[in-house]
């Protein structure tokens, strides 16, 4: 079933594909407020209406802080419906706020029963105990929750030339690197199947590519020596 936008009076309309027992679910986000519904409904020949209505919202406060317990500032925080995980990646512009020097931050006003809380930032991998989608769920009546970010995965390992001299000056998945040995260590922003893309600096057209699996943060995957040989 498609989504839609409800009107200045809180109307919508939704086309069901075929008759049939649906959910139909609703959420509002805007910048520290989330709520979320949902009701079952039954489709008929004839359609069907529903009313939906938000519960009295609560405010949510938290901390976020690394393995080590020390909070972290800056970090990125979101609480949304469920439904919306696939459609909302992180590093688009979407609601939400950032932790303070304290790893601190707090949400005015959430309330439904399939909210789900996003933590991230740059440099970090995701939090224990969050889903595949990257989130971790929240209870309806969550007051205070602690999100620990934890180190990212690493890929590592040393681009030659075919007569075993280093390649000094190198991208690894579009990040730069310059190690005269040919040496690198990248991190991975995500776990499972993930491609990884090595080219010269003065040849960007040719690359290298090896693919790996991730099935947790903070592990090291070695990939060896990696020969680069230009297409003739």
């Amino acid at each position: 079933m498609r989504g839609t936008f409800s009107d200045l009076q809180g109307r919508f309309s939704l086309t069901a594909p075929e008759e049939g027992r649906y959910r139909v679910v609703a959420g509002q986000m805007q910048g520290v407020f989330s709520r979320e519904t949902s009701q079952v409904v039954e489709v008929g020949k004839g359609g069907a209406r529903v009313r939906l209505r938000f519960a009295a919202a609560h405010r949510l406060s938290g901390v976020v802080v690394d393995r080590r317990g020390q909070p972290i500032a800056d970090a990125n925080v979101r609480v949304q419906p469920a439904f919306h995980e696939v459609e909302i990646s992180c590093g688009g512009s979407t609601p939400g706020t950032r932790t303070d020097s304290d790893g601190r931050f707090t949400f005015r006003g959430v309330s439904g029963e399939l909210l789900r809380l996003h933590v991230w930032k740059e440099g970090f991998g995701g939090a224990e105990g969050a889903g595949p989608q990257g989130s971790i769920p929240l209870s309806p009546d969550a007051r205070e929750v602690r999100v620990v970010l934890v180190d990212p995965a690493v890929v590592k390992g040393r681009f030659v030339h075919e007569d075993g001299s280093p390649v000094t000056h190198f991208s690894v998945n579009g990040e730069r690197y310059e190690d005269k040995e040919g040496r690198f260590a990248h991190p991975l922003d995500r776990l499972g199947t993930v491609l990884i893309e090595l080219y010269l600096s003065e040849s960007p057209l040719e690359s290298v590519r090896r693919t790996v699996t991730i099935h947790q943060e903070e592990v090291e995957v070695d990939l060896g020596t990696i020969t680069f040989k230009p297409e003739e």
